[in-house]
């Protein structure tokens, strides 16, 4: 019994001894970066901070997870292309300590480009106006959708529709909203306007 208890005695020495002595030790340095998340290509600042007290002449090398590195306190660097990059930060003092801080930066992909064409422009109120979407793009990825908002209350889907407009001498504004893969959309507007009626008597 009593062995057991100077083992105790001597475990909580021990532990106490590392505490007080720093080798249990918390996190002393991070760092920021500036914006949180993007699209594609994505420049992003990066800034070290840390808790304690870092000399001037101290190393700073970043491994950005992506095959590039840089060097300094502060940097920055452009991802070219979507994903999730692990940066890892190092430290070095003058008399060797190393130190280290990693995070996860989230790049999505870029967004879509959207694009239409109106052929004819002006076109009598009972005459089918035909809208091609087919010069949108998704530089990384693929267009999934393609939804048409007319601006008489009525909607389609397609790259490619066509519409016939309800009144002549309106102006209607035409939206063309793409959504890519990755569920980033984009959009782009148009103006129509009837001129008449070509079959009324």
């Amino acid at each position: 019994m009593r062995k057991r208890e100077v083992s105790r005695s001597r475990i909580v020495l021990w532990l106490g001894l590392l505490v007080l002595t720093g080798c249990v030790q918390s996190p002393s340095l991070t760092f920021h970066y500036t914006p949180g998340t993007g699209h594609a290509p994505l420049s992003i600042t990066f800034r070290a901070a840390s808790s304690l007290a870092v000399e001037d002449e101290a190393s700073y090398v970043w491994d950005f997870g992506d095959g590039a590195s840089g060097t300094g306190e502060a940097v920055e660097h452009t991802f070219d292309v979507k994903g999730s990059y692990r940066v890892r930060l190092q430290v070095t003092s003058l008399d060797g300590k190393v130190d280290t801080a990693e995070h996860t930066v989230h790049v999505r992909s870029a967004a879509p480009h959207a694009e239409f064409s109106i052929d004819p422009f002006q076109a009598p109120i009972d005459y089918p106006i035909r809208f091609d979407a087919s010069d949108s793009y998704d530089s990384d990825g693929e267009i999934v959708s393609f939804h048409w908002d007319f601006g008489d209350g009525t909607t389609a889907l397609g790259e490619i529709v066509e519409h016939i407009f309800p009144e002549e001498r309106v102006r209607y504004r035409v939206v063309l909203t793409i959504t890519d893969a990755d569920g980033d959309t984009s959009q782009a507007s148009g103006s129509v306007e009837p001129i008449g009626c070509a079959t009324c008597g």
